[in-house]
């Protein structure tokens, strides 16, 4: 399977906003658009490194030596967490270098996945030939008020997978799980894989892409994360062997326009997924 890049702005494009980095070294009032109520509101609870699924990849790249054990946590993790963290990952590459590894990372879990799934190995690498793949580098400035902000609104991926490197050890990344949400403290380097909207409708469901948001911090903060979607002619739709009595539960559509539709609210939720339902 290969990556290949679109201009974003095809399909969608966010607000021009001032530069952040000004924004937090003066000592002037936050601007309303930043302020969030519930970041102050919402109780947090933290999970350490090694509460979040931690899914060991050398345990299953070899077809012929798969940890059975292993691959059923990584099961577990996308249908009960729909997040996980990868090791072992040492990043010291170049951007370019970087995102050919991750692509290969990702194309090696879309093929656990299948495994996992009972779905063809082939219908997975068909969806999946021409896929998207999109870096997003995000630093967060360091905040005298943070906790009256929050550096990226609740939301849920629209695409297929993410994957998220933490450039430094401040921790900011929060998941939403039964109603409550949690810090995430990940493995030093470990890569950090969420699954995304696109992957819970084609899976019919069972796998989850599940709510989560960045934090402001009184330290700065630097991330990098990767995209991955399958070609934006793609359809959208449930792998057969995922279809049971109740049917598909979402609408089909493509990977294009989904893409539109989700940027075309704000982020709040689920709430792009939630309108695919075809029963609320």
């Amino acid at each position: 399977m290969g990556s290949k890049s679109t201009n974003p702005l095809e399909l969608g494009r966010s607000l021009p906003v001032p530069n952040v980095q000004e924004l937090a070294q003066s000592d002037d009032q936050i601007p309303e658009r930043y302020y969030r109520p519930e970041a102050d509101v919402d109780p947090v609870a933290s999970i350490d490194e090694d509460e979040l699924p931690v899914i060991d990849l050398m345990k299953l790249l070899n077809p012929e030596l798969i940890d059975k054990d292993e691959l059923f946590r990584l099961g577990s993790a996308c249908r009960e967490w729909g997040f996980f963290q990868c090791v072992p990952f040492h990043y010291r590459d170049t951007l370019d270098t970087y995102t050919l590894k991750i692509g290969k990372v990702v194309d090696c879990l879309y093929g656990l996945m299948a495994e996992d799934l009972g779905v063809d190995l082939q219908d997975m690498l068909n969806i999946f030939r021409d896929q998207i793949q999109s870096v997003r580098i995000n630093y967060y400035p360091p905040c005298k008020q943070a906790n009256k902000v929050l550096g990226l609104s609740p939301h849920s991926d629209g695409i297929a997978l993410t994957v998220l490197l933490q450039a430094n050890d401040v921790h900011a990344l929060q998941i939403k799980k039964n109603d409550k949400w949690l810090l995430v403290k990940p493995k030093p380097s470990a890569l950090i894989i969420n699954i995304g909207d696109m992957m819970e409708i084609m899976t019919n469901g069972k796998y989850k892409s599940i709510e989560h948001r960045a934090i402001i911090n009184i330290e700065e903060r630097l991330s990098i994360a990767t995209f991955h979607l399958p070609s934006i002619d793609v359809l959208l739709r449930p792998f057969p062997g995922l279809v049971n009595s109740n049917g598909e539960l979402y609408k089909t559509i493509s990977a294009k326009e989904y893409t539109r539709e989700y940027f075309a609210g704000k982020l709040n939720g689920k709430n792009a997924l939630e309108s695919m339902k075809l029963r609320k």
